[in-house]
């Protein structure tokens, strides 16, 4: 048979993280039966340690090289290679919008508004 891993999981929120071969985890045996217990993935050891930075405040998310952190106030998600958002319609409503890039815009642009433009 199989164990099952415990993940959170609600009519809301799913998470899913694989455990991998290899990784400690810690098994819960309720009466002493191995057969019936259940997988506690992702124990912080000397192979895995805690994200750096990591304190008591902030949340921090790594997914592979992907890192998101959440200090309360400000969300950062950093990414080595691209980040790729897909949906119908995105609104960014902010008091002050910086973009610093190339930008290439592949479609028509609307501007209610005024049109400063510097250099």
């Amino acid at each position: 048979d199989f164990l099952h891993v415990f993940m959170w999981a609600n009519d809301f929120v799913k998470v899913w993280m694989p455990i991998r071969v290899g990784q400690q985890v810690a098994v819960l045996s309720p009466f002493g039966n191995a057969n019936s217990g259940i997988i506690l993935p992702s124990v912080y050891n000397k192979s895995c340690k805690e994200p750096s930075g990591a304190n008591n405040t902030d949340v921090i998310v790594e997914i592979g090289s992907v890192r998101i952190d959440c200090d309360g106030n400000t969300i950062n998600v950093t990414a080595p290679t691209n980040v790729n958002v897909n949906c119908a319609i995105a609104t960014v409503t902010a008091t002050n919008t910086v973009i610093t890039s190339e930008t290439t815009n592949n479609g028509n642009v609307t501007i209610n508004g005024n049109l400063i433009l510097n250099g």
